[in-house]
């Protein structure tokens, strides 16, 4: 396999940290895994300045983010769906939320609770306050993938244990905590993982544009764990449970979706 057909696995530094040291060792010294471990450094931060202390960080960010631009990058996204709704992810890939298109799962999950016939008639507004009126934070227009697995799973799984954040924000406005666990009962959770071209993932984590003094999205935490794991070669960045997020506002194909995965939450 080629370095340009290469996947990066943020949550798999033991496969992705000796690569990215034969890219790096022309700009560092050439004994640095010893000079960071001399300094048994406590935290991850501590050995990034290590390491920091014997480059340029404008060069080091910019072979980096080229590095990364040479590799498919892996996302995960994590759903509660039912079969019809998996189907079309399969078939037309993640489209961007648009909160009328949240109607039939809404109202097929809510209409089972004993006071749905009282308020169903204030969905509409409820759909217009979370979604153009952005209560809560925005979300219409947008699909969110992230770059750790272990993250999803078990630092930030709530999507996969009760899906949409803006359903679950719209349940609570209508019906409470009673409303948020019928969403949380609708449907199965999935993982999806995605291979994302690296010039797409690049863009999408740093929607405001690339920095110009400081490491881009996800560079940053790569260098971090990259220089942890010169010091400790036995340490895991599946142990961070990094929430680095991709955000897309046009529809994330088929093509960039490598399997999709039914979850246990139990």
């Amino acid at each position: 396999m080629t370095e340009r057909a290469a996947i990066f696995d943020f949550d798999d530094n033991a496969e992705w940290g000796p690569r990215l040291w034969e890219r790096l060792r022309p700009y560092l010294p050439g004994d640095m895994a010893q000079i960071v471990r001399a300094t048994e450094p406590e935290f991850i931060e501590d050995a990034a300045d290590v390491v920091l202390a014997h480059a340029d960080k404008r060069v080091l960010s910019k072979v980096m983010t080229n590095w990364l631009r040479s590799h498919r990058i892996r996302g995960y996204h994590g759903t509660r769906v039912n079969a019809t709704e998996l189907a079309s992810i399969r078939r037309d890939g993640l489209l961007p939320l648009r909160v009328h298109q949240r109607i039939e799962r809404l109202e097929r999950a809510l209409s089972k609770h004993p006071r749905w016939g009282e308020v169903k008639h204030t969905l509409p507004a409820a759909l217009e306050l979370f979604g153009p009126g952005m209560r809560s934070g925005r979300r219409e227009g947008q699909v969110h993938l992230t770059v750790s697995r272990a993250g999803l799973e078990n630092g930030f799984n709530h999507y996969l244990r009760e899906g949409s954040e803006f359903d679950w924000h719209v349940s609570h406005h209508l019906l409470g905590a009673e409303g948020q666990g019928l969403m949380a009962a609708d449907g199965q959770p999935y993982l999806i993982a995605l291979l994302v071209p690296g010039d797409a993932a690049l863009e999408s984590c740093n929607r405001y544009g690339m920095p110009t003094d400081n490491f881009p999205n996800p560079v940053s935490d790569l260098f971090r764990v990259w220089s942890y794991w010169l010091a400790y070669p036995d340490y895991r960045a599946s142990c961070l449970k990094l929430d680095c997020g991709m955000v897309f506002s046009d529809i994330v194909p088929v093509s960039w979706i490598d399997r999709v995965k039914k979850i246990d939450m139990t």
